[in-house]
């Protein structure tokens, strides 16, 4: 296709009313001159030839004629073609003036005419529209959009009506794939009678303007945000811009610098020298960079950092000062914070040094506190126990302003709720003027010390919390004094963790323990039952020992032990007995009444208590299966029981021990083990043992009771022997009183 642009149209030549008021002119210029000159020339004739004929007369003036009138034509002539040429060379340098201007204006001009085609696409066009002149010009407007033709449609509407629009910002989806922002200028193109025959539309490519305009703004806003503080001055030296971090470092308002000189904030700490060598740098066209210590508008002193660089134009004239200043106040608070915190380190780890393995609670706890002590700012601290059970909180070790403080304190229920529940969130620094302190009793010993906040951090064994350490302070600010301490506290509770945790996990498991016990005994939950003890002659029986069942099932010599083991063990002892004595009320009268008790219940003169009243015979069986240490003082006690009361010794020839009770307290009654009288039947030398105790027993004059016979033929055996009495499954299990004489077993 041949390209049709405004560059390669033919110029026409000027036709219509201007040719035709040429021609006028000449016509009419012409009969004016013929009228003049037969007007004159008969006269000047007349005058200069007096009497000449007519035809001389008509000869001269015919060829004067001729002669003025080719002179006036020519001139006439001559000077429309003048004005012909003059005006054809304007309009050749308006036309190419204008073709200039379509060929190499940078802007994207496009003609489009009635019917919307594109009649004309300068060179512009193709860059900012991305199409060639020879793809769309011929072609409706509407190729230009192919993804909206009717976007073409509704923007030349006006135009073709008539309007004229202006600076139209339009997004336009550009070939290359890249949206462009357009600008666009569009008039109606008119013919000679006026009459709107097509559109001229201009349009400006505002792309990279739009982006350089985002760019600054995100530049503005960035600076704006900034952390750093920026101030910008003129060559002068005269403040232009501070943004937001500047006013609030240096406390002025944004007003009251612009146009002030930097110097307002002058401290005076640095001498004339230092400025002089700055300047003489920024002068120089280079950079600065140095620490400045300056004052803010309350009068208080700050240190920052500054980097100060000049700006530059292209021909590098200095048109501005650009400084970026960082404030050190927070940087060097840090810096003395982690000085004192290393010094904090070194003391706390002399003083935790001192602290050793396998001292009580109570002294790991003292070791701490003086430990802690060494921290600046933690003015009273403290060592809590939060034992496994519910409820209370005991201080191990510390220190209260005017209050004296023991160990083993039980804290108030607030105080130990308040600490139980924060402890288990990990460390915490505690400031009362946000958060008051739990209960009357901390509020009353905040207000007297000038306490304003603690700190404290959980001591952690197993995956428990079993204690917290930590103080107070009376600084006045004591987040920013105890925050940076935290370290310091934790080096103290990760040394004292291993020491202190499993010992307050084994006093807690003791503690528990004996709450169990202390809960057996309060709750009652065991039984007494009784086994008989018959004649091997008849198999009557003689005697009910009293035994010990309890409720959760465990063996009672296990549970005695553990009591025993726990300090409980005469107030398990005292209980069962009490309860033993009360049920054997319903045996039958004249029995005796077999109870057990170890010799310090013996000894302690309890048990006398315990059998007052009673009016059947006692047996009191010795549970000791280690030595005693006072035979005589034992014997004394057992005698001072009453008349009624007997001796027997347990387990005889189960051991040493056995044999030396027999032996050291001469009891009325031995009771020879299970273990001697199990298949006694088929072993001699079983029976040669028993043989002798019945010699024994007969020497002495005390009775012999064969435990846990469980068959006939140890029955027999034991008959054969001489042993009279015997108690065991053969004869009847332990039950109650109501189960025994069910059983018809205690008749």
């Amino acid at each position: 296709m041949r390209r049709r642009t405004i560059e390669n149209r033919e110029v026409p030549r000027r036709t219509g009313p201007g040719r035709q008021a040429s021609a006028a002119l000449v016509v009419g210029g012409y009969a004016v001159v013929g009228c003049a000159w037969v007007l004159l020339s008969d006269t000047l004739l007349r005058v200069l030839a007096p009497g000449r004929t007519g035809e001389l007369i008509g000869s001269v003036k015919g060829i004067g004629f001729v002669v003025a009138t080719t002179v006036v034509l020519w001139g006439i002539l001559a000077a429309r073609d003048h004005l012909l040429a003059r005006s054809e060379r304007e309009r050749a340098a308006a036309v190419e003036a204008t073709t200039s201007i379509f060929s190499s204006s940078p802007l994207a001009i496009v003609s489009v005419d009635r019917d919307g085609r594109i009649t004309a696409w300068s060179p512009a066009a193709e860059r900012v529209l991305g199409w060639q002149a020879d793809e769309v010009v011929g072609h409706p407007a509407t190729i230009l959009r192919p993804d909206d033709p009717a976007w073409i449609s509704r923007g030349f509407a006006e135009v073709l009506a008539g309007e004229t629009l202006v600076a139209v910002p339009v997004r336009y989806p550009h070939r290359d794939g890249r949206p462009r922002d357009l600008e666009l200028f569009a008039a109606p193109l008119r013919d000679e009678t006026g009459a709107v025959r097509g559109a001229v539309v201009v349009a400006e490519d505002v792309t990279a303007a739009h982006e350089a305009q985002a760019d600054r703004a995100r530049l503005a806003t960035a600076i704006d945000q900034a952390a750093e503080a920026i101030v910008v001055t003129d060559p002068a030296g005269h403040i232009v811009y501070v943004n937001p971090a500047f006013e609030q470092i240096t406390g002025y308002a944004r007003a009251e610098l612009i146009g002030q000189n930097p110097r307002v904030l002058k401290s005076g700490i640095q001498d004339a020298a230092f400025y002089e060598r700055m300047w003489a740098a920024l002068l120089a066209g280079r950079s600065w960079r140095g620490t400045l210590v300056n004052r803010r508008r309350d009068g208080t002193l700050f240190e920052e950092e500054a980097a100060i660089s000049p700006v530059r134009d292209a021909a590098g004239t200095t048109t501005a000062f650009v400084a970026v200043k960082r404030d050190l106040t927070v940087e060097r608070a840090l810096e003395a914070d982690l000085r004192a915190e290393v010094l904090d380190r070194v003391a706390v780890r002399e003083a935790i040094g001192r602290i050793h393995a396998g001292a009580t609670p109570e002294d790991t706890a003292a070791s701490v506190v003086e430990a802690l002590q060494q921290i600046d700012g933690l003015d009273y601290p403290s060592v809590f126990h939060l034992p496994a059970r519910p409820g209370g909180v005991f201080r191990l070790a510390g220190r209260l302003p005017g209050v004296a403080i023991a160990p083993g304190e039980e804290l108030p229920d607030e105080r130990a709720a308040y600490l139980r529940g924060r402890a288990a969130d990990g460390p915490w620094v505690h400031v009362f003027a946000q958060e008051p302190a739990p209960g009357r009793t901390a509020v009353a010993i905040v207000r007297a010390g000038g306490i304003t906040g603690g700190i404290y951090a959980p001591v952690v064994h197993e995956g428990r919390v079993v204690a917290v350490v930590g103080g107070v302070t009376t600084r006045e600010d004591p987040a920013a004094t105890l925050g940076p301490r935290l370290g310091s506290l934790l080096e103290v509770v990760a040394f004292v963790a291993p020491l202190l945790g499993p010992q307050l996990v084994d006093r807690d498991d003791l503690a528990g323990a004996r709450m169990r016990i202390e809960a057996i005994i309060t709750d009652a939950a065991f039984r007494p039952v009784f086994q008989p003890i018959v004649r091997l002659a008849d198999g009557s029986a003689i005697a009910y020992e009293a035994l010990t069942r309890f409720a959760d099932g465990v063996r009672p010599d296990l549970r005695f032990a553990e009591a025993a083991a726990l300090g409980c063990g005469p107030s398990l002892e005292a209980a069962c007995l009490r309860a033993a004595i009360a049920a054997a009320e319903e045996l039958p009268s004249g029995a005796w009444l077999t109870l057990n008790a170890s010799s310090a219940m013996v000894l302690s003169g309890r048990l006398r208590a315990l059998l007052a009243g009673i009016d059947r015979p006692v047996v009191i069986e010795l549970t000791e299966h280690v030595a005693v240490d006072d035979y005589a003082a034992l014997r004394a006690a057992v005698e001072d029981l009453g008349a009624n009361a007997r001796l027997a010794v347990d387990d005889a020839g189960a051991g040493f021990a056995g044999f030396r009770h027999v032996v050291e307290l001469r009891p009325h009654i031995v009771k020879l083990d299970i273990s001697i009288v199990r298949g006694i039947g088929h072993d001699p030398a079983r029976q040669s043992l028993v043989a002798g105790m019945v010699h024994f027993a007969r020497l002495t004059g005390s009775d012999l009771v064969a435990e846990g016979v469980e068959t006939e033929d140890e029955a027999a055996a034991l008959r054969a022997l001489g042993v009279r009495l015997a108690q065991g499954y053969l004869f009847a299990r332990p039950a109650s009183i109501d189960q025994l004489l069910e059983d018809g077993l205690a008749a």
